[in-house]
């Protein structure tokens, strides 16, 4: 990707990110940026919010608009999801429309909506996936920012109750229990590499609530060690040491299910059955278990886009405070060229007076010793302002904050 076109996906994705105030002119302006990047026809953006009325966002050109609602049922119904986190489209025949696309918009509590785009023109949006995901997670997240305190309650207390999009590992797994709660399965579970270490989240039928385990490595001597990275689907109905979680919820055999996205090997799914299964069902009890497996990826694919998320922030935080610091020496350069100058003669001026006039008043005398302090603080303010290395903030009034000049780190001064 050339790299303007990556710092423009930056520039938008981080415009959501700082984003604190109204919602909808912010949801305009990005779209406007993001339809012109992307080079399509219309962006639709559609957020359902507790049932309330729809909120949603438009921009292109109207007669493209017009198709995209047109297609709402016919084909974007096809498109949009309720797992969680993907970005999908469509190549079409039409006349008016050659390709679209759906990507949920998810926020903290789950899926809010959809990111809808068209173009005319026959293409595939593969290669901007990673960013219309990205964008659908900010979309969430910059609009739950935006909400009362009042809604913010209101949509944690929904998500406690019924998960819209189970994206985190304890709640998704028991969605698979009962998703498969007719079945014969026991055991369930998710292993993934998070942070330098595993990660592994187990249930089993009757548990009232999910195990975690962690392990600065696998066992290459497991099972899970021995599939780890591969792309084979491995059926076992004998269970090592290593296994001892299937042997306690008494399973008979178990599948393992490796989950990749994009091409990248993001972790292992796995189930238990209580009756011992025959390679010739295989295939059959696999196909069964497509919908949980899409589940299990947007699972896996969350977290890691949450991780290029939090990256994203951190940069831009670094970013910001290398701005501010640039802008404050720049100040702290203009300061001392502009105001130390004339600093030096009223300083010098007043020390001369105190020295060379003898028999002063008193309160002559102790004006020009105010006057040589509040010029020595001013230096030093000065002075400290070109040693900060990370700028630190204190309240002014309330509501309003200034900048810590002696309370930010500073480098040393030199001796």
């Amino acid at each position: 990707m050339p790299e303007s076109r990556f710092q423009k996906k930056f520039e938008i994705l981080k415009s959501l990110t700082l984003h604190k105030g109204e919602f909808e002119p912010l949801a305009k302006a990005v779209l406007g940026e993001s339809g012109s990047l992307l080079g399509v026809e219309a962006l639709v953006l559609r957020i359902n919010f507790l049932g309330e009325k729809e909120l949603v966002v438009e921009v292109g050109k109207r007669e493209s608009l017009v198709v995209l609602k047109g297609l709402e049922k016919e084909i974007l119904s096809t498109l949009r999801t309720n797992f969680g986190v993907g970005a999908f489209h469509l190549s079409l025949k039409q006349e008016k429309a050659k390709a679209v696309f759906a990507v949920p918009i998810v926020g903290a509590a789950g899926s809010l909506g959809f990111l809808e785009g068209l173009d005319l023109e026959e293409r595939s949006f593969a290669g901007d996936e990673e960013f219309l995901t990205l964008l659908g997670i900010q979309f969430g997240l910059a609009f739950e920012r935006s909400l009362s305190q009042r809604q913010k309650e209101a949509i944690r207390a929904v998500a406690a109750q019924k998960p819209v999009a189970p994206l985190q590992p304890a709640p998704f797994l028991f969605w698979v229990r009962n998703f498969l709660k007719k079945e014969n399965f026991n055991l369930f579970g998710l292993l993934f590499e998070q942070e330098k270490s595993f990660n592994e989240f187990f249930l089993s039928s009757m548990s009232a609530s999910a195990e975690e385990a962690t392990f600065p490595e696998l066992d290459p001597h497991s099972v899970f060690g021995k599939i780890w990275g591969k792309e084979e689907v491995l059926l076992i109905s004998r269970f090592g040491v290593g296994e001892a979680r299937f042997k306690a919820a008494a399973s008979k055999s178990a599948l393992i299910f490796p989950i990749k996205s994009n091409g990248r090997f993001l972790g292992l799914f796995y189930v238990g059955n209580m009756e011992l299964i025959e390679e010739v069902a295989r295939a059959a009890i696999i196909e069964k278990l497509t919908p949980v497996l899409l589940a299990a990826e947007n699972v896996l694919s969350y977290f890691e886009l949450r991780k290029a998320v939090l990256a994203l922030s951190l940069s831009q935080t670094e970013e910001l405070k290398k701005e501010r610091l640039a802008a404050i020496v720049e100040t702290a350069i203009a300061i001392n060229h502009e105001v130390n100058n004339p600093l030096t003669a009223v300083l010098g001026n007043a020390q001369l007076l105190r020295l060379r006039t003898k028999d002063l008043p008193v309160e002559v005398e102790e004006k020009l010793k105010i006057i040589e302090e509040a010029a020595g603080r001013i230096q030093e303010v000065t002075a400290a302002l070109m040693r900060i290395t990370e700028p630190a903030s204190k309240e002014y009034t309330p509501g309003i904050k200034m900048l810590d000049i002696f309370g930010s780190p500073k480098k040393e001064p030199p001796k």
